[in-house]
């Protein structure tokens, strides 16, 4: 959770200086993506990969990890691939904490199929993501 909750933190903290740009069709390496950005800063939201955070820029350089080999696809039901593999796209994602095999109050996985890869709706509402 640690690193969602940082992630929170900085959300909040550029929400004030980001606006929503949308193009018809707009997407990011072939997933449909909310792009918010300003001058400096760029973030790509993608909804139909459990409405993670697949990069966040600053003055150009990609913060966060991707998995090219992963582009365009999307997660079957189950959030794994044909060989009961975890499907990794990268970028910042939403996990139940804490995670772990030491003992049976930790979770062990593998990432649920519905947060960590459902497909979920947004809109752009007069510069409001809901």
């Amino acid at each position: 959770m640690k690193t969602f909750r940082r992630s929170a933190i900085l959300l909040v903290a550029l929400a004030p200086h980001l606006h929503a740009q949308t193009e018809a069709g707009g997407n990011y390496h072939g997933w449909k993506s909310i792009r918010l950005e300003n001058e400096f800063n760029r973030l790509e939201i993608t909804p139909d990969l459990g409405g993670r955070i697949i990069q966040l820029e600053f003055n150009g350089a990609k913060l966060f990890w991707e998995n090219p080999r992963l582009y365009g696809q999307s997660s079957p039901e189950t959030g794994l691939d044909e060989n009961g593999e975890w499907m990794n796209y990268g970028g910042e994602k939403i996990w139940p904490a804490p995670q772990g095999w030491d003992n049976d109050r930790q979770w062990g996985g593998p990432p649920d199929p519905v947060l960590d890869g459902g497909v979920y709706q947004s809109e752009i509402r007069e510069g409001n993501i809901v």
